[in-house]
């Protein structure tokens, strides 16, 4: 279920974030939204991410998804054979 954050105004200063094409910094930003409350995971399936984050967009989504784990924002992992997201320092 989709939750409301807050952005802090220091993200868009971030020069990591600033590297990122804009896809995957709204993408990055969208994740918080869709993440497991305790644990920011998220399953790893890029057709249900796209569908939440971008549901009216054509997009690849699986090229912004690569950069966030290019820079390590988000780590991928498996758990009882499923693959998850996990985002780093969301807490």
């Amino acid at each position: 279920m989709a939750r409301k954050r807050m952005i802090d105004p220091e993200f868009f200063l971030d020069e990591e974030v600033g590297q990122l094409t804009p896809h995957a910094r709204l993408l990055y930003i969208g994740l918080w939204g869709i993440c497991d409350d305790n644990y920011a995971t998220l399953p790893n399936r890029p057709d249900w991410i796209k569908a939440q984050v971008f549901p009216y967009e054509e997009i690849k989504i699986t090229n912004p998804l690569n950069e966030l784990v290019g820079i390590g924002k988000i780590i991928p992992f498996q758990s009882d054979k499923k693959d998850f997201l996990y985002i780093k320092n969301f807490f």
